[in-house]
């Protein structure tokens, strides 16, 4: 009887035993799998003014350059920022906020201007359709707030214009094509990649930065005003600038995102419509009260040169 007992009273033992060590490795995996650097999600209300000044330890930070735009899934989410005028210049410790339904994940640039982030919460299919929207806050710059496609992709920051009277446009887009140009005209000049400083001389208005390999940004500065002058905007598609029936522009997802002084962020964005033929998108002008003018008009071909091509301002 005493052996029954002491039997069963040790095979209980064991039992205890057993499953305390199978929860204690199931709570070490789970340790692993999880990365350091993953970051915490809090369901707050949606609202498209939220706070962005957040205390530091409430924002991933990533502990290493990750590899730049290399392979890999939605787990491993990697962006940038840089500078829309200066060449290669990342922009690092902003503030970054991605908000999807009231769900948000917060992150900080690091040296080299990358977020990267693990377990990233939201889908491939959130990003290409543009349900995920973000914000930027960075000492200096405008604050940016954008939707996606943002996945691998490389954003310019507009420095806080300081100057009355100067605006300032950054064209970015994806992967594909390589070469998307930026186009101004006004006062019969033309400021593109040939003429950076235009095609007339003193026109106060440059090409600060050009861009050939994907992404961006190319961003051109108004420095000053003409008065009683129309300036038109409008992006080509150098890299199939030969075709009469390519739709690879409409399908870059570019945005135009127009500053202004004694505004600390952007007046106006402009998207690409898809699925439309065309290797020139006039995309708006500013009229001679400067007001913005939404023109959204495809061609095959940059009509009128270096003079200004006023038939798009009609449509």
């Amino acid at each position: 009887m005493l052996q029954l007992r002491t039997g069963s009273y040790l095979k209980l033992l064991f039992i205890v035993l057993l499953v305390s060590f199978l929860l204690s490795a199931c709570k070490n995996l789970e340790d692993r799998t999880i990365p350091d650097d993953s970051v915490s999600i809090s369901a707050e209300q949606s609202s498209n003014n939220f706070p962005i000044e957040q205390p530091d330890s409430v924002y991933h930070k990533p502990k290493k350059k990750p590899k730049y735009f290399d392979s890999g899934g939605y787990d491993r989410f990697v962006m940038r920022f840089i500078d829309s005028q200066e060449k290669d210049t990342p922009v690092p410790g902003a503030k970054v906020i991605f908000e999807k339904n009231g769900q948000k994940i917060r992150s900080i640039t690091d040296s080299n201007g990358y977020v990267e982030i693990r377990s990233f919460p939201f889908t491939e299919e959130d990003d290409k359709l543009g349900r995920i929207k973000y914000t930027v806050q960075a000492n200096g710059y405008d604050i940016l707030e954008d939707k996606s496609p943002c996945f691998q992709r490389e954003i310019g920051l507009s420095k806080t214009i300081k100057k009355q009277g100067t605006y300032r446009i950054v064209l970015s887009w994806g992967k594909r094509p390589l070469d998307i140009d930026s186009h101004l005209w006004f006062k019969d000049n033309h400021v593109y990649y040939h003429s950076k400083k235009g095609t007339r001389p003193n026109m106060f208005s440059d090409l600060d930065r050009d861009d050939i390999d994907s992404f961006g940004p190319e961003t051109t500065t108004i420095r000053k005003v003409f008065r009683n002058e129309n300036y038109l905007f409008a992006v080509h598609d150098y890299t199939n600038r030969k075709s009469n029936s390519s739709k690879r522009l409409s399908f870059s997802d570019a945005r135009v995102v127009v500053y202004a002084y004694n505004s600390n962020r952007p007046i106006k964005k402009f998207y690409i419509p898809k699925n439309v033929s065309g290797t020139i998108w006039y995309v708006f002008y500013f009229n001679k009260n400067f007001e913005i003018k939404e023109i959204n008009t495809f061609d095959y071909k940059v009509k009128g040169g270096d003079k200004f091509p006023y038939e798009y301002m009609l449509r």
